[in-house]
C-alpha cells in the first residue's frame, strides 16, 4: 500500500519543467510506497499529463529522484482503455495498467485529493474508451520524447525509487514500458479528430482539469450517451459511483446502453465535471434492431411448483416433472417443504426435507440433467437443473429472499428469486408464497409488491430488479382463493367448467383491474383446482367438525412475462397425493441468444453519430407542469403520492436527475422519494414523476416533538441546462407509534390531539395505547372463546391494521376486529418505539444474564418504572395466552424479540438472539 502525503513545493516545481511544452499537468503526487515482496517503503512520485495538441490523449509520468534531489521521468503510462481503477478498501484506489502489468495501491488520506485524483482518472477513460485508445492503436506518440528523456536519465543518473510492479520484480534498469509502447507503433499524427467518425469533442485544458465546450462542439457532460466501449469486449473500469447506479435492461446491452454511472458532480468546484449514465433511447434502439446483431436458438424451459404442506418426499413424482419432452432446463419450486414453526421462521439454510426432496427431483429427471443452483428460506425452496450439454453456458447464478411474513421479514411467507444467465440472455425465476385466507387477496397484492420492490441483483456493480430481465417467471403457491359459495364451486368442479369458475378467481379479477402482477401473463386454466384436498386422498376436503370450510381454489399458478423470447406451450397440474395441494407446472418454449459482438459494435457506433446530431442543435429543455406538490394529511404507513409531468420541450435529448442539496446525503426527505429518479427523454417526449411520502418506523421519529409540517425541496437537474426546484409540503397526523414509553405514560388524551411539546407532568402506569390493544384481544378471546394458536405468528388483515391504529390516535373504539390484527399492532408499536421496551444500553447485561433466573427477574426490577410496568404487564398477558389458549412459549418469545434490541448500528448475532429469546423464555417460564 501507499500513502499519499501533502504535495512538497519542490516536487510540483520540477515535475512542471520536466513536462513538455505540449503537455499540461493535471495533478502531481508525492507517494509513499510499500514494496509487497520486502515490505520497505519507498519514495515514488507522479503526475497526470494531458497532451495540449490533441487534448485528449492522458497518460500517468512516474517520476524518480537522485541523491541530489533532482527529479526525472522513470516511466510514462498512456491511459488505454484498459486501465482499470477502482476503490478497494477505506480511502485506497487501485490503478491497474493491464497491457503494461502495472499496479498501484494508493492510500488517499485526504478527500479533496481523492476527489481530484478520481476525478480526472475517471475522465481520462471515459474519453479514451469512447476514442477507442488501445495498445497499438496509433495514439499516444508524443510520449516517445519521454521515453527518451528517461533512457538517457537513467544512463546518467544514481537513483534509488523502487519498482512500480507488482508482478516482476523489475530493476532500474528494465526497459521502460512507455518506450516500448510508443515504438510498437507506426507514427501516425496526432489529430483532434482521430476518434470516431461524427465524434467532436474539446477540452479546455488551460485551467487544471477544467472542462468546457468550444464552440460548435460537445461538452464532456452533453458526451454522456456514449457509454462504455463500444467494443463491449473490452475490459470495464469498476467506477466510483457517489450518485448510485441504474439498470441493465437487458443482458446484451451489458457494458453499453443499460448502465447507469456517475462521477463527480455538477457545481460545487469541480475540477472535472462529468456526468456519465445510461441512454434509455439507446437501449430502446438496440432493442428494435437485435435481429441485426443477434442469433437466436430455440430450447424448453419447464417450470414446476408444489405446495408439499411439510410432507417428505416419497411418492412417485414421474407424472409431474416429465422430462420425456427433453426441455433443457428445469426450475422446481417448493411451498411449505417443512413445518412453519416460530423457530424456522427467522431460518435460512438447507434442511434434510429440502435434500429428500432434490433428490427425488435428480433421480426423477436422471442423469442428463444437472443441479446448477437451488436455496431455502424456511419453508420456501427451489432448485434449478439443466441439461448436462448447457452448462457451460449458464453464468452468473445468483439468488436474493424476501421475507413477507409478520411485519414483512417473517419467512412464513415470501419469495426466492434466481437470476442466471444463458449464452446472453437473462431468466428470473421468482418462487413464491403469499398470504393465505379467503379474503385476504389485498394481503397478497402487498406481498407481491413487496418482492418486486425489495428484490434486487447485483450484476456488474449494477442493481437491477426481476423484470429487468429477458425472461421472467414468477410462481409458487400464490394463495388467490375463489370469490364464489363452497357448493357453487363444487357444482363448477362438477361440470368441469374451468373458464366460467376462472371468472370468479381472484387473481384474474385484481389483474384485471391492474391491482398485481401487471407485467405478468398466465395461460387459460383448463384443470380442477389445486387446494384444498385430503391427503392421500384424491378428493376435495369438506367442512370439518367445527363447521370450518376450506373452498376449493387455484392456490397454485404458474406466470410469466410476455415478451418476444417465450411462447407457452403447456399448462396443467399433476395427481399426486403427498399433499393437500396438487403440483402445477408448464413448458416454454424459448429464444436463448447469442451476440455478434462486431455486428453490435457497428450499430452502436451508427447510434451514437445520430445522438450526436441531436445533441450538437442546442442545449437541452425541459418543462414541469407544477413546482408545488401538496400531499395534505400525511399519516403513519400510509402511502400517499403525487404527480409531475416532466416534458421535453427542447430540440435535442434532455437527461435530469434529482440531485441533493448543497452538504446533504440524500436528494430528499428520509420519507419521500420519486420515481424514476432519472431519465432521458427525446425531443417531444414526457414522463410522469411520482413523488410518493411514507413515514414509517424509520422516520416517524423526526415527527415528534411538535414538529408536524413536511417541507421539503426537490432539485431536478437537467445535464447541460437548468435546475428546477420543486417544493414537496404535508401535514403529518399525529400517532403514538414512534414515541417513546415515558412520553405514551404522559399522555392522557390521544396522540393526535396531544401536545406533544409540552407532555403532562402526571404519567399513566401504562402507556393507555398499550393497555387498549391488550384489552381488544381479551375481549376477542371472550367474544370467540378462543385466541388462534397462530395470532402472533399470522399477518393481520391490512385494512384492519390501518383502522386499529387509527382508532388508537383518536381514541375511537376499535368495533369487530380479528386477533391477528391486534397482534400485528401490537408488535408494530413495540417495534416502534424509540426506545425499546428494554433499553437498548441494557441489552447486553440481558444477554448476559440469560442463563439465570435470579439474574433475569434482577435485571427486569432494574428497568425504568415505565418500562417495568409494560414488560410485567405484557408478560403477565402472554402467560394468560399460553395458559388457557395454548400459545407455544418458544413461538411468543420468538415474535417478541421486538421488544430488545442491541444498540445502533449494531445487530444482534445468531448467539444474541437465542440468548435473548432464552431470557424472555426464563421470565415467562417463572411468572405464577
Amino acid at each position: 500500500a501507499a500513502r499519499v502525503s501533502a504535495m512538497p513545493e519542490p516536487f510540483t516545481q520540477q515535475v512542471s519543467r520536466l513536462v513538455r511544452g505540449d503537455d499540461v499537468v493535471q495533478l502531481a503526487l508525492e507517494v509513499v510506497r510499500k514494496i509487497p515482496k520486502t515490505g520497505k517503503k519507498k519514495p515514488f512520485y507522479f503526475a497526470i499529463v494531458t497532451n495540449r495538441a490533441t487534448k485528449v490523449e492522458t497518460a500517468i509520468l512516474t517520476f524518480r529522484k537522485n541523491l541530489f534531489g533532482q527529479f526525472s521521468v522513470k516511466d510514462a503510462l498512456p491511459v488505454y482503455s484498459d486501465l482499470d481503477f477502482r476503490i478497494v478498501g477505506d480511502n485506497v484506489i487501485e490503478l491497474h495498467f493491464d497491457h503494461a502489468e502495472r499496479l498501484y495501491h494508493l492510500v488517499i488520506s485526504s478527500a479533496e485529493e481523492l476527489k481530484s485524483l478520481l476525478s480526472m482518472i475517471s475522465y481520462a477513460c471515459q474519453i479514451a474508451r469512447q476514442r477507442t485508445f488501445i495498445p497499438g492503436g496509433g495514439t499516444h506518440q508524443w510520449l516517445a520524447a519521454y521515453a527518451d528523456s528517461g533512457r538517457a536519465s537513467r544512463r546518467t543518473q544514481n537513483t534509488f525509487a523502487g519498482t512500480a510492479s507488482e508482478y516482476d520484480d523489475l530493476s532500474d534498469d528494465s526497459p521502460s514500458t512507455f518506450g516500448s509502447v510508443a515504438s510498437s507503433v507506426p507514427p501516425q499524427p496526432s489529430t483532434r479528430e482521430s476518434g470516431r467518425p461524427g465524434q467532436l469533442l474539446d477540452i479546455d485544458l488551460d485551467g487544471p482539469g477544467n472542462a468546457a465546450a468550444a464552440p460548435g462542439q460537445i461538452a464532456p457532460a452533453s458526451a454522456s450517451a456514449r457509454d462504455a466501449s463500444a467494443t463491449g469486449a473490452m475490459k470495464e473500469s469498476k467506477y466510483l459511483s457517489p450518485s448510485g447506479s441504474g439498470r441493465i435492461t437487458s443482458e446484451f446491452a451489458s457494458g453499453s446502453p443499460g448502465r447507469n454511472l456517475s462521477i463527480g458532480s455538477r457545481g460545487g468546484g469541480d475540477p472535472v465535471e462529468m456526468a456519465f449514465r445510461s441512454n434509455e433511447w439507446m437501449t430502446e434502439e438496440l432493442l428494435k434492431r437485435e435481429k441485426e446483431f443477434t442469433d437466436f436458438s430455440d430450447a424448453r424451459v419447464m417450470v414446476a411448483s408444489y405446495n408439499v404442506n411439510g410432507k417428505r418426499a416419497g411418492e412417485d413424482i414421474r407424472s409431474w416433472l416429465d422430462v420425456s419432452s427433453a426441455p433443457e432446463l428445469v426450475v422446481v419450486g417448493f411451498q411449505e417443504i417443512i413445518d412453519l414453526t416460530a423457530s424456522a421462521l427467522l431460518v435460512e439454510g438447507s434442511s434434510s426435507a429440502s435434500d429428500q426432496w432434490e433428490s427425488a427431483i435428480q433421480s426423477t429427471l436422471g442423469s442428463v440433467y444437472t443441479k446448477v443452483h437451488s436455496r431455502q428460506y424456511v419453508g420456501l425452496h427451489i432448485a434449478v437443473f439443466a441439461r448436462s450439454s448447457i452448462v457451460p453456458a449458464i453464468r452468473n447464478v445468483q439468488s436474493e429472499i424476501v421475507g413477507c411474513g409478520i411485519m414483512n421479514s417473517l419467512g412464513n411467507k415470501g419469495a426466492i428469486s434466481v437470476r442466471l444467465t444463458w449464452a446472453d440472455s437473462s431468466f428470473c425465476f421468482v418462487c413464491a408464497h403469499l398470504a393465505a385466507h379467503d379474503d385476504d387477496w389485498e394481503k397478497r397484492n402487498e406481498n407481491y409488491h413487496e418482492i418486486m420492490g425489495r428484490t434486487a441483483f447485483v450484476v456488474d456493480d449494477d442493481t437491477i430488479g426481476i423484470l429487468d430481465n429477458d425472461c421472467v417467471f414468477f410462481f409458487g403457491d400464490l394463495n388467490y382463493r375463489l370469490n364464489l359459495a363452497f357448493q357453487a364451486i363444487h357444482d363448477h368442479i362438477s361440470a368441469a367448467k374451468w373458464s366460467d369458475l376462472a371468472r370468479y378467481d381472484q387473481l384474474n379479477q385484481q389483474m384485471r383491474e391492474k391491482s398485481a402482477f401487471v407485467p405478468f401473463k398466465e395461460a387459460p386454466l383448463s384443470f380442477a383446482p389445486t387446494y384444498k384436498y385430503d391427503v392421500k386422498l384424491n378428493r376435495y376436503s369438506a367442512p370439518d367438525d367445527k363447521g370450518k370450510i376450506r373452498k376449493p381454489a387455484w392456490c397454485d399458478r404458474i406466470l410469466h412475462k410476455p415478451c418476444k423470447y417465450i411462447q407457452q406451450e403447456s399448462y396443467g397440474r399433476a395427481e399426486l397425493r403427498t399433499s393437500d395441494h396438487k403440483p402445477v407446472r408448464a413448458f416454454f418454449r424459448v429464444k436463448i441468444k447469442s451476440v455478434i459482438t462486431e455486428k453490435r459494435t457497428s450499430i452502436m457506433q451508427d447510434l451514437y453519430r445520430k445522438i450526436d446530431e441531436f445533441t450538437n442543435r442546442s442545449i437541452p429543455s425541459l418543462e414541469l407542469d407544477t413546482l408545488r406538490v401538496h400531499l395534505g394529511d400525511v399519516y403513519f404507513l400510509k402511502r400517499q403520492s403525487a404527480m409531475i409531468r416532466v416534458h421535453n420541450n427542447g430540440k435535442v435529448l434532455a437527461q435530469f436527475r434529482f440531485v441533493a442539496q448543497p452538504g446533504q446525503d440524500r436528494f430528499s426527505h428520509p420519507c419521500v422519494d420519486v420515481f424514476p429518479k432519472s431519465r432521458t427523454l427525446m425531443p417531444g417526449e414526457s414522463v410522469d414523476v411520482r413523488v410518493v411520502v411514507l413515514v414509517d418506523v424509520g422516520t416517524v421519529e423526526m415527527f415528534h416533538g411538535g414538529n408536524t409540517m413536511l417541507d421539503d425541496i426537490l432539485i431536478l437537474r437537467v445535464e447541460g441546462g437548468r435546475d428546477f426546484f420543486v417544493s414537496v409540503t404535508g401535514k403529518f397526523m399525529q400517532t403514538a407509534f414512534g414515541c417513546s414509553l415515558e412520553r405514551l405514560a404522559h399522555m392522557p388524551e390521544p396522540a393526535r390531539f396531544a401536545n406533544m411539546a409540552e407532555p403532562e407532568i402526571k404519567s399513566l402506569g401504562i402507556p393507555k395505547e398499550l393497555w387498549r390493544l391488550v384489552d381488544g384481544m381479551y375481549k376477542v378471546a371472550e367474544r370467540d372463546g378462543s385466541v388462534p394458536s397462530s395470532t402472533f405468528l399470522e399477518p393481520g388483515n391490512t385494512q384492519e391494521c390501518e383502522h386499529i391504529r387509527e382508532c388508537l390516535d383518536t381514541g375511537e373504539p376499535f368495533g369487530v376486529v380479528g386477533a391477528e390484527s391486534l397482534a400485528e399492532t401490537l408488535l408494530l408499536l413495540l417495534e416502534s418505539l424509540q426506545v425499546p421496551l428494554i433499553p437498548d444500553n441494557l441489552y447486553d447485561d440481558c444477554i448476559a444474564s440469560s442463563s439465570s433466573v435470579d439474574a433475569v427477574r434482577e435485571l427486569v426490577e432494574s428497568l425504568p418504572p415505565v418500562h417495568f410496568n409494560c414488560f410485567v404487564y405484557l408478560a403477565s398477558f402472554l402467560k394468560f395466552l399460553m395458559k388457557n389458549y395454548g400459545l407455544v412459549e418458544e413461538e411468543v418469545a420468538t415474535v417478541f424479540l421486538v421488544m430488545m434490541r442491541p444498540p445502533p448500528p449494531r445487530k444482534a448475532t445468531r448467539t444474541e438472539t437465542a440468548k435473548a429469546k432464552n431470557f424472555l423464555q426464563r421470565f415467562l417460564a417463572a411468572l405464577p
